[in-house]
């Protein structure tokens, strides 16, 4: 059975069905992704890594890793709180009015 659809995978990205397709067509090219019929319906693709996109995968930083967090660290707790603050702020800005449009990305909206 075929793994995550185009349309699955854009939704957990939260982007759109398009720019996914676009992404998975150039990771299919260069040999990362594979795309497998469902056995029980033709119509139905699913994606999976390749041998070398796994060990690729394998190989990155988890998402706890790299800059972003480790600069976040170095902060002392003062800057934290402010910056947490500033976030806030941020957030009540972008207020959603339909409930529906709560998981769609902002470049859609």
């Amino acid at each position: 059975m075929p793994g995550t659809g185009v349309s699955k995978l854009a939704e957990q990205l939260a982007i759109h069905q398009s720019t996914c397709s676009q992404l998975v067509e150039k990771l299919v090219a260069r040999g990362l992704i594979i795309k497998e019929r469902s056995k029980e319906d033709q119509r139905r693709v699913g994606l999976r890594l390749s041998d070398e996109a796994t060990i690729l995968v394998s190989r990155a930083p988890g998402p706890s890793e790299g800059i972003l967090p480790e600069a976040l660290k170095a902060l002392p707790h003062d800057a934290l709180l402010q910056l947490e603050t500033s976030l806030e702020k941020v957030i009540e800005q972008l207020q959603i009015k339909d409930a529906k449009l709560a998981n769609r990305p902002l470049s859609d909206m």
